[in-house]
């Protein structure tokens, strides 16, 4: 039975309960520091995906226009229909090495434009979007679409080669920059269903 398993494999070290709604404090202060961030930036998520759905769910209604790249990760674009949201793509080729520039965000970028959606390294291209190139497009939207939100799946941030530091965080660069990523790609730790969403706004 579950109290058997629970001594024979975890001891009084596991409690079954429910935890707060603000989830564990000690857990949201590691990522905030981890992320140059203060704890009551970060909201904690049922993995990467579930902090996906939530961006998109809080900050589009249905028609709202977002902005995607292609190729992207399929479960991304998933949450943006799901919210039936516009979907502008930009297209990003092997010729072009997979870089995106501020420009080409600008170009799709409307009044209207709800919300850019990108990741950085990019799945599946592995191509990183520099803190520069993303501190400029968080500019452009205060000035084109001011009540729009840069959405930043940063999840292999942190896989860097040999003893290369991982950049910053995009959550310290710009107050309207929502940064997700979870454990369960980068650190290897899939069975771990923690993932987070950090704002500054």
């Amino acid at each position: 039975d579950l109290t058997s398993l629970q001594d024979a494999s975890f001891g009084d070290a596991l409690k079954l309960q429910y935890g707060t709604t603000q989830c564990n404090p000690d857990l949201r202060q590691a990522i905030a520091t981890a992320n140059g961030v203060s704890a009551e930036d970060v909201v904690i998520t049922i993995g990467g995906m579930h902090a996906l759905f939530l961006a998109a769910f809080c900050i589009c209604e249905p028609g709202d226009e977002v902005i995607t790249t292609t190729p992207l990760f399929p479960n991304t674009r998933s949450t943006l229909e799901s919210v039936r949201a516009r979907i502008r793509t930009i297209r990003l080729t092997f010729d072009a090495g997979y870089k995106l520039t501020p420009e080409d965000v600008s170009s799709e970028m409307t009044p209207t434009t709800r919300m850019v959606s990108l990741a950085t390294p990019q799945n599946p291209s592995g191509v990183a979007i520099s803190p520069e190139t993303l501190q400029q497009i968080a500019e452009q939207m205060t000035r084109i679409s001011p009540q729009s939100y840069l959405i930043v799946d940063e999840t292999y941030r942190e896989a860097v080669y040999g003893q290369n530091a991982p950049v910053p965080s995009a959550a310290s660069l710009h107050p309207r920059i929502v940064s997700i990523a979870s454990l369960s790609k980068c650190h290897g730790a899939p069975g771990l269903r923690i993932g987070w969403a950090i704002t500054q706004d």
